[in-house]
């Protein structure tokens, strides 16, 4: 689908299992470990086709916490303390400690109130790049439509 990510794609299927309570298992066959926090849901395993190993995480919404305070450099997200040109501009993130993430972890359901006006800001940013129950309703609908209309003898089997 032009303009949508495969992240997108998994993400949706995954969500859309998880909206109608079907709950069926689903495995997602990628090393890519932004799909770590997909498995905060029961029903979703990953394997990794590189390291010939099952992908797991303790916490899965902790991990996506912290990628979405660290930032994804791979992908041009900065951490939260920097700002949104930081990668296509000489600036230097600024440092970020892990004592400052565990403390906003615990205070997590009130970010708003212990972040500074700009660094909460950038959670935001962040969140919704990273995020991938973010991805928008509109662009959702878009591939579950597209995903109901393939002709494939056995859907539940993709891979």
């Amino acid at each position: 689908m032009d303009g949508v990510e495969a992240d997108d794609i998994i993400a949706s299927l995954v969500l859309q299992s998880q909206e109608f309570g079907l709950g069926e298992p689903m495995m997602i066959v990628s090393s890519d470990k932004d799909f770590i926090q997909l498995q905060k849901f029961n029903n979703v395993k990953q394997f990794s086709p590189i390291q010939k190993k099952m992908v797991k995480d303790a916490n899965p919404r902790t991990y996506l916490f912290n990628h979405i305070m660290k930032g994804d450099t791979g992908d041009g997200i900065p951490n939260v303390l920097s700002d949104d040109d930081t990668f296509v501009t000489d600036k230097k993130q600024t440092p970020l400690r892990k004592t400052k993430i565990a403390e906003w972890l615990e205070n997590s359901d009130n970010l708003r109130n212990v972040m500074e006006h700009e660094t909460f800001r950038n959670y935001q940013r962040n969140k919704k790049l990273i995020d991938l129950t973010e991805v928008p309703e509109d662009i959702q609908q878009t591939i579950i439509n597209n995903y109901n209309e393939q002709k494939v003898a056995m859907k539940m089997k993709v891979l």
